[in-house]
């Protein structure tokens, strides 16, 4: 699955989110954006030098990428009341790239470095 995809789901997964929970605009924005950036991620993370589809790709990368991103409006005193949201689209963004590539013919190892086998 390419960039522009993972981007759409990642946005449009996240807007659905907004439609059913209609939070501020402000924090709906925040969901959004960060949902969006965090669609692409896994791919991104891999650098070149990680495996397409490894280690990026496992349930216990995503939970500690996610924390990590989430604690990032903890930094910024003006950000603090939408660290949940930053943290909702951060899991949005990351967990939906890996749903969008457990629907490809290769599918993924998302239960590594516990399972090798691939899921689809």
């Amino acid at each position: 699955m390419m960039g522009p995809t993972h981007a759409a789901i990642g946005t449009a997964t996240a807007m659905a989110a907004c439609a059913l929970a209609q939070p501020s605009l402000t924090a709906g924005a925040i969901l959004v954006v960060t949902a969006t950036l965090c669609s692409k991620l896994p791919d991104q993370l891999e650098m070149g030098i990680l495996r397409h589809r490894g280690p990026t790709h496992w349930l216990l990368t995503a939970v500690l990428v996610v924390t990590a991103i989430g604690f990032i409006p903890e930094f910024f005193a003006d950000a603090r009341p939408y660290a949940g949201f930053v943290w909702a689209g951060a899991a949005i963004g990351y967990l939906m790239h890996i749903a969008a590539d457990m629907c490809t013919v290769s599918g993924v190892e998302v239960l590594g470095p516990f399972s090798r086998r691939d899921r689809w």
